[in-house]
């Protein structure tokens, strides 16, 4: 919960983008484009199958192959069109033939089930668990954007877009699989297939306007993972969730503290004991405890005498599971805000949290019982702001698609975003307001900026881009 350091002015620059593009009218049909198969395009069945035989197909090639991407990545996706080594990658992409076809398999069938039921899972597994499969859908989009780089230079924009239709559909099944960590794997598989977008956007003489409205917003919905994070604490720690009822002695209720505590350090927690140093440190925690956690259930309008006849050990759990679920709707309903009015509330929200939960030297103040809350609590701005980056990314290229169909009809790039009447210029998702225009008459050149998410983030993901029409 602790703040990053401030960054110069120079890390915080936007990166330059030089665009050259075509003036390109609406497709007819207009919707002739999408980003993601639509639903009469569907089969019946579940895709997860087909990632894994994707996932297995690729882990069996040898590991010369596999080494030759990474030594060639950066001159293979990233270098400039005039120097890209067609027949190099068109031979390594002949051995990802299959890869790619169970991937097009995937992204045609009606739904995608992992398997994982992670609301079934308790104690610490919820957080040790593995899920190696998920980060390997990062190789296969890598793949993807390979597969699509070589077809926009090769000019065949049809193939790129259905490749691009593969990795989005990708994106949104990957942050399907519940915790977190999948969504921010979608997420990031989203910037993988928008690099590719940008890039046809560039060479192409067709327009995608309507092929990223298509697109689910945002493409990695963390919703869901963000909703069962809220119920973490109580899957790890089950005895908080039937605190309140559950009859146990007062050495039952101390022994469900001392689990508690083994597994708070296990987990990263402020505290490890183990054996007798877990059995003193819950005693001496319960102590601590308790004249708050009995006051703030008092005062919750918990009836004295109930709390009383209550063992301590029970009413700290009771207090910490209160504290807790409280505490976690505070913060997880800023999610359900726009992103820049969550981000003007959050921070003092996550400043009141670590005052209440763990000060100076480790101090436990006692405000909401046990360390629970800010120890499974998930960076919330940091995911928040992941997501948004890949729907503000989206947008700006939205916008871009709306000036060249402005340009189809008028022969030059608009002065300003309102003169733009043949579609709605998006928004940028982040601020809610519109992506900062200028445009030079003498040179032809517009520019739109894409502001940083966040000033303080360690990278330069902001963006400038600087638009010149091509005859």
């Amino acid at each position: 919960m602790r703040g990053d350091e401030p960054k110069t002015d120079e890390q915080n620059v936007a990166s330059t983008i030089e665009m050259s593009v075509a003036a390109a009218g609406e497709p007819r049909p207009a919707l002739k484009y999408r980003l993601m198969p639509t639903i009469s395009e569907r089969k019946a069945g579940n895709a997860a199958p087909h990632y894994y035989r994707a996932i297995i197909l690729q882990r069996q090639t040898t590991p010369e192959y596999r080494q030759e991407y990474v030594d060639k990545q950066v001159a293979w996706t990233e270098g400039p069109d005039d120097k890209f080594p067609k027949q190099e990658v068109a031979k390594w992409l002949v051995g990802q033939a299959a890869v790619i076809a169970e991937l097009k398999k995937a992204a045609y069938k009606e739904e995608c089930d992992w398997g994982f039921r992670y609301q079934d899972l308790r104690g610490p597994e919820l957080y040790t668990i593995l899920i190696p499969e998920i980060q390997a859908c990062r190789d296969l989009a890598r793949t993807l954007r390979l597969q699509a780089r070589y077809e926009i230079v090769e000019g065949r924009y049809d193939d790129a877009l259905e490749t691009l239709r593969m990795g989005y559909q990708l994106a949104h099944d990957t942050a399907k699989s519940g915790l977190i960590v999948s969504g921010l794997v979608g997420v990031a598989i989203t910037g993988v297939m928008n690099n590719e977008l940008e890039h046809l956007i560039q060479r192409s003489g067709e327009n995608y306007y309507w092929a990223i409205a298509s697109l689910p917003q945002p493409v990695a919905d963390i919703r869901s993972s963000l909703q069962l994070e809220m119920s973490a604490p109580f899957l790890v720690f089950p005895f908080l969730k039937d605190a309140e009822t559950a009859v146990r002695s007062p050495e039952e209720w101390r022994q469900q503290i001392v689990r508690a505590l083994t597994d708070l350090g296990d987990l990263g927690g402020p505290m490890q004991y183990r054996g007798w140093e877990g059995e003193l440190a819950a005693t001496a925690l319960m102590t601590a405890l308790y004249p708050a956690a009995k006051a703030e259930l008092i005062a919750g309008g918990m009836a004295r005498e109930k709390v009383e006849a209550m063992p301590v050990g029970q009413v700290v759990a009771v207090h910490t599971a209160r504290a807790t679920e409280a505490t976690y709707h505070e913060i997880f309903k800023h999610t359900l805000l726009p992103y820049g009015e969550a981000m003007k509330r959050l921070p003092e929200v996550m400043k009141r949290l670590e005052k209440d939960t763990i000060g100076p030297g480790v101090r436990m103040s006692g405000r909401i019982g046990l360390p629970v809350a800010n120890l499974f609590l998930p960076a919330i701005g940091a995911v928040m702001q992941a997501e948004v980056r890949g729907t503000r990314n989206l947008a700006a290229y939205q916008a871009i698609e709306a000036l060249r169909m402005h340009a189809a009809q008028h022969g030059t790039l608009p002065a300003t975003l309102a003169e733009v009447s043949v579609v709605p210029v998006p928004l940028n998702p982040a601020t809610g307001q519109a992506f900062p225009y200028q445009f030079d008459a003498a040179s032809g050149k517009a520019t739109l900026e894409v502001p940083a998410t966040e000033q303080r983030l360690n990278r330069q993901e902001g963006r400038r881009y600087v638009i010149r029409l091509r005859k």
